[in-house]
């Protein structure tokens, strides 16, 4: 359906880029989005973008750059530090964008998560906006690379909710800790996390593929 040199957009880095999908428009067809990591540059600005390929129920239109950090003044923006997932997290009907974003370990050896939702504008996404941030929330320290992140409505009131699967390691006789964690809420808030399920046997995170 699309070839990147064939299409004339040229080079296309696929280790670069981060794939999500979701009826951005409201059209009810799945548009597909992908977060792509612009590099370094000298400055040692972060640049990261945000693609989307809308669909036309037959194939694609080519890719717009619907978003780049540094350009919409936003900043620098690592995107290593991003797990990027879609869905209609407000309810108007259109797919918007999660990123959970591993803001590292402070001074005091405090890990900082924060997510951040793209909202759909029907032709684009507004600016990112943060909704949650494990230390400020009250959550305390959450350490993103132990995180794997999907989307669903699992409290049914026709918003998207976010979920994570969280590594919480292993204790001394072996045993692997996972706990599974999700922001659906009264009102659909995404402004915070609530732990639904611990593992009481071992679990493996690294075992595990999150759907």
């Amino acid at each position: 359906m699309w070839d990147s040199f064939d299409s004339g957009k040229g080079s296309w880095n696929w280790g670069r880029s981060k794939v999500t999908a979701g009826a951005f428009n409201g059209d009810g067809k799945a548009d597909i989005g992908i977060l792509c990591n612009g590099g370094e540059d000298e400055k040692g600005v972060n640049h990261t973008a945000l693609w989307t390929f809308i669909s036309t129920g037959n194939g694609f239109d080519k890719p717009v750059r619907t978003w780049e950090s540094v350009n919409s003044g936003f900043g620098s923006w690592n995107w290593d530090r991003s797990k990027a997932v879609a869905g209609d997290f407000n309810g108007d009907g259109k797919a918007d964008v999660g990123v959970l974003y591993d803001n590292g370990e402070d001074g005091k050896g405090v890990n900082h998560t924060a997510l951040w939702t793209f909202a759909s504008t029907g032709k684009g996404f507004g600016k990112p906006n943060r909704t949650w941030e494990s230390v400020d929330s009250g959550t305390g320290s959450w350490n993103g690379s132990r995180s794997k992140v999907t989307v669903g409505d699992f409290d049914g009131d026709g918003k998207a909710d976010v979920g994570v699967l969280y590594n919480n390691g292993r204790e001394p006789d072996g045993t692997n800790r996972t706990g599974l964690w999700a922001t659906a809420g009264a009102k659909g808030a995404l402004d915070r996390f609530t732990k639904a399920w611990t593992s009481e046997d071992s679990w493996n995170w690294y075992r595990s593929d999150l759907a």
